[in-house]
Parts: C-alpha cells; structure tokens; sequence
C-alpha cells in the first residue's frame, strides 16, 4: 500500500528518473514480485490509478482460476505484515539480515504459515483440470503459483524444520530444492547461490 502514496509524492516534487530496486540477478523472484511490477509499470504512467482495481485485474489474470485462493493468501500476508508493525513500533522494514531474521523477530506461528501454504494447495487444486484440457496452461499457472509457496516453505524449514520427523523435513526439504530448480531461482540472496542454500540445509 505504499506503493501508490511514494509515486504520488514523487510526481509532486518533479522527479524525472525513479528506479525501483529489485532482485536484477534473478530469472524469477519470488515474494508478489510479478504483482509489484505489474503495479510499478502502470502507476508510473499514472499515479491516479485505482491500486485495489488493479491488483484485482492482476490476480484474475495472472492466477486465472487460482485468483481467488492465491488473492486471499496476498491478503492475509499483507495483513498480517501491517498488524506486526502497527503493533510493535520496533518492527521496521530491512535489507539486512534478511527475512529470515524479520520474521524470527515477530515469532511467526508454525501454524500461520501452513496456514499460508494450505492457500497455495487450494490454488493448485482450483487448476488441476487444467491438466488434461490445457497442460501448457496448467504448467504456466502450477509455476506461478509455486514460486509464492517458495518462501512460506523456505520459513517452515528454517524455523520449524525440528518439530517434523526426521523423514517428512528430509522430504521437505528435497521437494522444495526440486521446485527451487525447477523455477529458476539462481540466488539464495545477493550474495551467495542456490546451492549454498541446499549446501545449508544438507540437500
């Protein structure tokens, strides 16, 4: 939501060149990045536009018929991001250390985010007839959606991973590393590969 209110104070003061930082070594990006430079390129034509109206556009587009699970998952975690910092003053946004950090700040819930990844189940089984009847289209969509679980399952891994069996997290494990390769997604952070990431988690 902030998105909107930066461009309409950036066009009052005459700026002529604004660059919005993002992961430039990534093929894919993860995290409702689709979703932010869809917003991106359309209100720095015009700032004026209706964000709520065009993030409804994006989802029934992009999603398809998955839009209203994966748009009910965007909520909640948005939601849930703008609670922590409205009610811990200490919580602000931050580059570094990282996500990870951010949200063993906030003691996320196990829950929470199975929670999250359940939503992600939900828009996978809202394409499945897709399979037979347009399986181009039901790859394009299982990868979009796929790549929003990345983090919730990347987060379930590093803060929970103890409270699985040691066969279900291995399990977990290899499955996420599957759907890392299988996306694209060459960068852990900037600094460092995927595969000191599988590295880490011993995959």
């Amino acid at each position: 939501r902030s998105m909107q209110p930066n461009y309409k104070y950036f066009k009052e003061i005459n700026t002529v060149y604004l660059f919005d930082q993002g992961q430039h070594n990534q093929n894919v990006v993860t995290d409702w990045a689709p979703l932010k430079n869809y917003l991106e390129t359309n209100l720095m034509w015009n700032v004026d536009l209706n964000t709520e109206e065009l993030t409804d556009k994006f989802f029934e587009n992009y999603y398809k018929q998955a839009a209203a699970p994966m748009r009910e998952l965007f909520e909640d975690y948005r939601l849930f991001m703008e609670y922590q910092i409205a009610t811990d003053e200490s919580i602000q946004g931050v580059c570094y250390p990282g996500l990870q950090a951010w949200f063993e700040k906030i003691k996320i819930k196990r829950e929470t985010l199975t929670g999250w990844i359940g939503k992600i189940d939900e828009a996978l089984n809202a394409i499945e007839n897709l399979r037979i009847s347009d399986p181009a289209l039901h790859t394009e969509l299982e990868n979009r959606i796929l790549l929003e679980s990345i983090t919730y399952r990347h987060l379930l891994i590093e803060l929970f991973g103890d409270s699985y069996f040691p066969a279900e997290l291995l399990e977990m494990k290899l499955s996420f590393k599957r759907d890392v390769l299988r996306l694209g997604i060459r960068q852990y952070n900037s600094e460092s590969e995927v595969s000191e990431l599988f590295r880490r988690m011993g995959v």
